[in-house]
């Protein structure tokens, strides 16, 4: 039996198309095979009052993540609305890739943010029964071109540690709060992405929670890195981190929870 059509995530059409976890023309400014990308499945746990579903430690896979790719969003928006996307943030990211030092207008703030934002929604499709990024969120994106305003996006230039380079991907999940009754299906309801690629990262955060984000961006605030979304009304430099930030970032999420 012929399996299913699926939908793309974003406009419901069919045709879907293999996106790239990490778009081809990284792979060519980077001086290295571009490795490793995890994910981890949900579990739960009892923080305080707070029961959440978090996820179990992310394995690392083997492999050139430039080859990474998810079948999930149609032949219409992937060589249309996010092609125009990604041909306007090469030259925007290029060079951070490469550890130069960058200043970020308002405007290439909101772009940077919602290629970002389009990475993290497709790789949380990698594996349907952990996902957690809403359809509501991935319409909002479709219609407004622009993250959910609930998300936050921060950037960074790292110091080229190996930890986090040349090229790295890590996403986890989990549920924020109350108590699920017995027998109810556990869904995640909030998702945290962080991305190197070369001299470049970027950390993605949302959830439906109305403390989660707040609570997670207070944390991150003090770890560095350089807040993109929700935009600032004016330029910022792109911060400098180390390869210990990155993973601070990653704890702070479980701590936050």
């Amino acid at each position: 039996m012929a399996k299913p059509q699926g939908k793309c995530i974003f406009c419901g059409g069919s045709r879907l198309t293999h996106e790239h976890i990490m778009p081809a023309w990284v792979g060519r400014l980077l001086p290295e095979k571009a490795t490793g990308f995890s994910k981890g499945g949900p579990a739960v746990r009892r923080v305080g009052d707070t029961f959440t579903i978090e996820v179990t430690p992310p394995r690392a896979k083997q492999g050139n993540l430039l080859g990474k790719t998810v079948r999930c969003v149609c032949l219409n928006c992937n060589g249309g609305w996010m092609k125009a996307i990604e041909d306007a943030v090469i030259p925007v990211l290029g060079p951070i890739v490469q550890g130069e030092s960058v200043k970020l207008s308002p405007d290439q703030q909101k772009l940077v943010a919602t290629w970002a934002a389009i990475r993290a929604a497709v790789y949380d499709r990698d594996d349907k029964k952990v996902s957690a990024v809403t359809q509501l969120d991935r319409d909002h994106l479709f219609h407004s071109r622009f993250p959910p305003e609930s998300w936050l996006i921060w950037i960074a230039r790292n110091d080229g540690g190996k930890l986090w380079s040349p090229s790295r991907y890590w996403h986890e999940i989990a549920y924020v709060g109350p108590r699920p009754k017995a027998g109810q299906p556990l869904q995640a309801n909030c998702h945290l992405s962080v991305m190197s690629a070369g001299r470049l990262s970027i950390w993605v955060a949302g959830g439906e929670g109305h403390q989660f984000a707040p609570a997670l961006g207070a944390r991150l605030k003090t770890l560095g890195g350089t807040q993109i979304w929700p935009a600032a009304r004016t330029s910022v430099d792109v911060a400098l981190v180390d390869d210990e930030v990155l993973t601070d970032i990653t704890l702070n999420f479980a701590i936050v929870r």
